[in-house]
């Protein structure tokens, strides 16, 4: 779906007690470690996903702000093992939260992310794919050292809800 120069990432909807589940797939030509750092490192997730602070180990709080979205919410790590799997619960609202799962492994000369983010309203499925889709590429143009703007003009997610919107949500 999305293809830079050292990029690729793939994404599917799917539903699960109700809910809605987006699956991503990306893979960068970078080493595991850089990619375990974007993600984990406030200072390196200021770089492509936004402003996070508070106790960022297994257990602890944060808040968060994300730039291209300007979700402003909080979260919960509940798993960190380092370089390999992350899990945290985000929310803005009490009892509105999700889930983003994400898994690193190495392929080849590539490290491949796999996001899966649970818990999502069904009938918004689509937005929260075309959402991330823009995270996960924005995190690819990071690594490369191209900063995007962060003004919501240059913001991707229309192109990629264009895609999402049309895409079948299968059941898990």
């Amino acid at each position: 779906m999305t293809e830079n120069s050292t990029t690729a990432i793939e994404g599917t909807l799917h539903s699960s007690q109700g809910k809605g589940v987006v699956r991503l797939r990306a893979r960068y030509g970078h080493p595991l470690t850089a990619l375990w750092s974007a993600l984990s490192e406030p200072e390196r997730l200021a770089g492509w996903f936004g402003n996070v602070s508070g106790e960022l180990q297994s257990g602890g709080e944060f808040s968060a702000f994300v730039y291209s979205s300007e979700w402003d919410g909080h979260g919960r790590i509940d798993e960190c093992r380092g370089s390999e799997r992350l899990v945290v619960t985000m929310w803005e609202e009490e009892g509105l939260e999700h889930t983003a799962a994400a898994d690193l492994e190495v392929e080849e000369s590539f490290t491949t992310l796999r996001l899966q983010v649970s818990g999502v309203p069904l009938e918004y499925a689509w937005a929260y794919a075309s959402g991330w889709h823009e995270h996960l590429d924005d995190l690819g143009s990071y690594l490369e050292g191209r900063h995007r703007s962060r003004k919501s003009s240059d913001s991707q997610f229309d192109d990629f809800a264009s895609t999402y919107r049309e895409m079948p949500v299968e059941p898990l």
